[in-house]
Parts: C-alpha cells; sequence; structure tokens
C-alpha cells in the first residue's frame, strides 16, 4: 500500500534476513532497462540496520515539471520499527531516463517534455524501483501510442501534433517525436485542446487524425506502403505446420503470425507482430539469406542461446509477458523454434521447410518438445 501526500510519497517497507530494503513509487510504469542495485555507501547505515529494522521510507520530489531545465531535489527519509527516521538520501543511488535525468547527489532536471523516470536505491538489497516525473506545463498532456504496419512495429516515423485550428500547440512550435526502436511506440508532449496529429516515414501513406485532448490519450497508427514493394519486402502472414510426427498439443500443430520482411542486398530480416510478441520488446524474429529465388532463415528460439549482435528470436509467449525485472508466475508458457528454413521465393510467397525443433516450455521445464522438418510458409 502506498500514501502520497502532496509531493511526499510513503511506502512501507519490507525485508528478508535482516537485510534493509527501502522502496518508494509513485504512479507509473516499471523501466525496459535492467539496473543493478547498488551496495551501502556508509557503516553508518549498517548500524542503524542492525539496531531497528525499517517499516516505511517516505520519497519527497515534485512529481510535476512544467518545462525542459526545471529541477526538483530527491530526498529519502526511512522510518525504523523503534519509531526512529534516518536520512537515507546520501546512500541512495540515483539514476534517470526519458524525459528527466538525476544527479548522483540525486537532483533531478528536465531535459525534455513527457514522462521522466527515476530509479532509487538506498542499500545493496533495494531492487530498481521506478517513480515517474511528468514534464509538461499546466493544460497541457501527454500523448501515447504505436506505429505499425499490418500490425508490425515501424520505427522512426515522424509523430507530431499541431492544433486543429492551424496555431502552433507548443509556445516553442509544433511537438514532435520519433516511433522507437522498441516496439515502435511515442510518447508525444506537451498536446492540448483541438490537435491533430500527424504520423509521416518514407515509404509510407502518411497519416493524420483529430483529436480532442483534455487529458493523457492513446492514438495508434497502422500505416500503409505509399508505393508497391521492393522484392520481397512486405508484411505477410506467416504459417507454422509442425511434422505429422510432432506430439505437441494440438493448439500447437498449427500457428499463424505477422511478419515483416526487409531486405537489404542479400540479407533479410523477418519480424514478427502481433499479440504473442510483446510490443515493448524488439528481438522478435530471425535473419536470412537469399540467393535468387532460394532463401535461408536462421531460427533462434530460447531466450538465452549465445546469438552475436542482438540477433533475434522466434518464441511466441503465450500467457503473461516475463522477463528479468518481472520474474515469471508458475503456468506461463512460450513456444520456441529453433533450427533453419530453407526454400524458394513464389507468386506473392515463400515457401520453406523448418528442419529444427519446437519447443513448448514454461521457463523452467519443458512441457513438450519435437524435431522434424516442419512447415514456415509466408503468404501475402
Amino acid at each position: 500500500m502506498r500514501t502520497t501526500m502532496a509531493g511526499v510519497s510513503i511506502i512501507p517497507v519490507t525485508f528478508a534476513l535482516a537485510a534493509v530494503v527501502a522502496i518508494g513509487a509513485c504512479n507509473g510504469k516499471s523501466s525496459p532497462t535492467p539496473v543493478n542495485p547498488a551496495a551501502p555507501t556508509t557503516d553508518a547505515t549498517s548500524e542503524v540496520s542492525a539496531l531497528a529494522s525499517p517499516a516505511a521510507a517516505a520519497i519527497t520530489c515534485s512529481t510535476k515539471l512544467s518545462q525542459p531545465g526545471d529541477t526538483c531535489q530527491l530526498t529519502m527519509m526511512v522510518t525504523f520499527s523503534d519509531g526512529s527516521r534516518r536520512d537515507v538520501t546520501a546512500n541512495a543511488s540515483w539514476s534517470g531516463g526519458g524525459a528527466v535525468s538525476v544527479s548522483p547527489s540525486g537532483l533531478v532536471t528536465a531535459r525534455s517534455y513527457g514522462m521522466g523516470e527515476i530509479i532509487h536505491r538506498a542499500y545493496r538489497e533495494v531492487q530498481p524501483n521506478p517513480m515517474l516525473v511528468r514534464v509538461v506545463p499546466d493544460g497541457s498532456f501527454i500523448i501515447t501510442g504505436r506505429v505499425a504496419e499490418g500490425g508490425v512495429k515501424v520505427q522512426d516515423a515522424r509523430v507530431s501534433a499541431r492544433s486543429a485550428s492551424g496555431t502552433a500547440t507548443t509556445t516553442s512550435g509544433t511537438a514532435t517525436t520519433m516511433s522507437s526502436f522498441d516496439g515502435g511506440s511515442y510518447e508525444l508532449a506537451p498536446v492540448s485542446g483541438d490537435a491533430v496529429i500527424r504520423v509521416e516515414k518514407e515509404g509510407y501513406v502518411a497519416q493524420e487524425r483529430k483529436v480532442n485532448v483534455h487529458g493523457d490519450g492513446v492514438a495508434d497508427f497502422d500505416l500503409a506502403r505509399s508505393g508497391a514493394p521492393a522484392g520481397i519486402e512486405g508484411v505477410y502472414t506467416l504459417a507454422f505446420a509442425a511434422a505429422p510426427s510432432c506430439a505437441l498439443p494440438a493448439e500447437f500443430m498449427r500457428r499463424t503470425y505477422q511478419a515483416r520482411i526487409t531486405e537489404t542486398a542479400d540479407d533479410l530480416l523477418v519480424e514478427l507482430g502481433g499479440p504473442g510478441f510483446p510490443g515493448d520488446w524488439y528481438l522478435w524474429g530471425f535473419r536470412g539469406k537469399r540467393d535468387g529465388s532460394a532463401v535461408r532463415f536462421d531460427i533462434h528460439g530460447t531466450p538465452g542461446d549465445p546469438v552475436a549482435d542482438y540477433d533475434y528470436i522466434f518464441t511466441e509467449v503465450l500467457d503473461e509477458w516475463c522477463s528479468m525485472l518481472l520474474p515469471c508466475k508458475p503456468g506461463q508458457r512460450y513456444l520456441s523454434f529453433k533450427g533453419t528454413a530453407a526454400g524458394s521465393i513464389g507468386n506473392g510467397a515463400i515457401s520453406t521447410v523448418f528442419s529444427g525443433r519446437v519447443l513448448l516450455y514454461t521457463g523452467s521445464g519443458t512441457l513438450a518438445q519435437c524435431a522434424g522438418d516442419h512447415r514456415l510458409d509466408f503468404v501475402r
């Protein structure tokens, strides 16, 4: 449970094996970036934890800044089980992301409009725990969303907002941002009132949408190509058919996915999209080679494989997504593909034989698997 009063976040503190854990949070979502816990910086911390257990921590800082350049000083107070209180700001290790940066002493500085994130860790045992800081003027808001093509993320698309009446939405000009590489997501700020959101990228038809903004909102865009795809580039339906000899459960013998193929010289990149491939991660898919009409794909499956240069993986998330920062729950399952697929390019289709292993697992144990020659076929 958390209680918030006038910019102060008060959070109960839990601990194990007499380890001090001080945790503070404020209205937000978790960071995708792993952060290593920091070690204690003074002997005084160990002396206090040996005498009394921490009961709560209060993190003080404004959770709203108006514009880039605004600052706020973080402080962290811990209340112990014997009623004593201690300022542990100097013991905390701070880091920031998004719209804010944080100095080693805990000075928060807004560096852009949008949402910023602060990570604080007071002791070695503290896990990363984010608090969010909004950087928007009074009366302005943040629009978030995702840019995709046929359901597959589009990165580096320019997203902008202007007043529907033709005037700028901000005092410094039209609000602009770019869709990200990790899922094609974007965050646009500050936006207010009647506005027009425009999304554009070379090779795609630009889209505009009128919105009435009186609070934070979501606006997703699905772009269409502005011309015929070059070569075999484009969005496909990817169909998997398991070898008849497989002993997979019936629902996993055939699967269909969304896939986009991008071609550079003889290199092919297949990016996967849809419910089984979480949008806030970008390593879903596989790479391949083309030699005339012949193609060959190198498919990596099980997370943890030693793949070079952040190679893509082909693993479908069947239940709620989990990761290093979000531990798997019992029963969460994955369908993983590992091997090679070779075949040829036809009229609007690519047919291949997938020679490899299909694995249904929970992250801690294998439920079913089979090896053999399966089918992986792309159809536009």
